[in-house]
């Protein structure tokens, strides 16, 4: 069985390597393996964020800041996607 840190490592490195498609998937996994981590729900951000995807983006975001809610980074991360959004 591949494990939650193999899929997140993984999609991070397809991430560095602009393979959005399969970082997706990677980090989709590892998100629903431990979806109480807040770094993989950050990490599939940027890859929707890479990818265009701002509704998804801003949907990860939402989770992460559900589950630190005390990080002000995260608030203002998604303020920014917000703010791409409105400028397409």
């Amino acid at each position: 069985m591949v494990s939650f840190t193999a899929f997140r490592v993984r999609g991070e490195v397809l991430f560095r390597l602009r393979l959005t498609d399969k970082a997706v998937t990677d980090l989709t996994k590892a998100a629903e393996l431990d979806p109480e981590d807040a770094e993989t729900h950050t990490l599939l951000e940027r890859v929707h964020f890479q990818a265009g995807d701002l509704d998804s983006a801003i949907a990860d975001f939402s989770k992460a800041i559900a589950l630190k809610p005390r990080s002000a980074k995260l608030y203002l991360a998604r303020g920014l996607v917000y703010a791409a959004k409105r400028e397409k």
